[in-house]
């Protein structure tokens, strides 16, 4: 494990432990309602609710895999903890990240195969049993992602002044640099490509049949797989938004020019991309009120 890292200012370091505090404290909250939503009768059998509980799985892996931890560091100025918790903080938190996106990618995929087959759309709305492997696949291809840290074949770094662990995005040998490469385009550029992929073609499909069919509930059916099309829209471009310039810093890392990058610009990009977990239930509140 790299210790080796550039410190914040005592100013610094108060405004990550506040902020840390803060997405940990707001996450929850804003999970847990989510949660405490889903389990409602009117959603148990609904065929998205077992990928939004993904995905809440994800966000609280997220949040305290990794924040609890950035607090502590923060408060007290650097990395405090052993090498196992850090590699402990990197699996989990990127376990996490990796099946979040992996989810909405899998969400978008779902409604697809929902519209294209119009006789069927009032038929399929309820769920099916075949979810469970989607979303088990989904886990174990994340699991997967992050396994090459804990297995020697690369490396956990800190990062972040002193204030997170994740994988060594400068490695100095080739196979840390093709899994730097291969994390990169499995955990961010696939699965925001399939999402946008397939969100072009619901939009394009529901705009089709909504105009041609007069039969009301089909119709209706459409209307709400569109409103659920536009809140997985906004939420997979908040997402690709706020890990952007997370993935500019990895690339930057790993083209050795990391001692370019002051403290203070490595750290906010991580906040950001972590201030991801907490909006999804605005976006969904705000997007389908119902």
């Amino acid at each position: 494990m790299d210790g080796s890292y550039k410190r914040l200012s005592s100013t610094g370091y108060k405004a990550v432990s506040v902020y840390s505090a803060f997405l940990l404290l707001a996450g929850s909250c804003t999970q847990l309602i989510m949660f405490i939503v889903l389990l409602k009768r009117e959603y148990r059998k609904k065929i998205l609710t077992p990928c939004f509980l993904s995905i809440i799985a994800s966000n609280f892996l997220l949040l305290y895999g990794s924040l609890p931890f950035t607090f502590v560091s923060s408060v007290m100025k650097g990395w405090i903890f052993n090498d196992k918790i850090c590699h402990f903080v990197g699996f989990v938190a990127g376990t996490g990240s990796v099946s979040m996106i992996a989810t909405m990618a899998v969400i978008t995929v779902k409604i697809y195969l929902l519209v294209k087959n119009k006789p069927f759309v009032g038929n399929r709305i309820e769920r099916d049993n075949s979810q469970t492997k989607v979303l088990l696949g989904v886990w174990l291809y994340s699991v997967c992602a992050m396994l090459p840290p804990l297995t020697g074949i690369t490396e956990m770094s800190i990062e972040g002044a002193g204030t997170n662990c994740v994988p060594q995005w400068s490695p100095e040998n080739t196979s840390g640099r093709v899994y730097v490469m291969f994390l990169l385009t499995m955990a961010y550029i696939i699965p925001v490509s399939v999402s946008t992929i397939y969100l072009a073609k619901i939009r394009k499909v529901i705009n089709k049949n909504t105009s041609e069919s007069n039969y009301y509930f089909v119709n209706l059916c459409f209307r709400n797989l569109r409103n659920i099309n536009k809140m997985c829209m906004f939420a997979i471009v908040f997402f690709t938004i706020a890990w952007l310039p997370y993935a500019i810093v990895v690339v930057i890392c790993m083209f050795g020019k990391k001692s370019s990058i002051s403290p203070e610009i490595e750290m906010a990009p991580t906040l950001l991309a972590k201030t991801s977990a907490i909006c999804n239930p605005f976006i969904y509140a705000i997007v389908n009120p119902k």
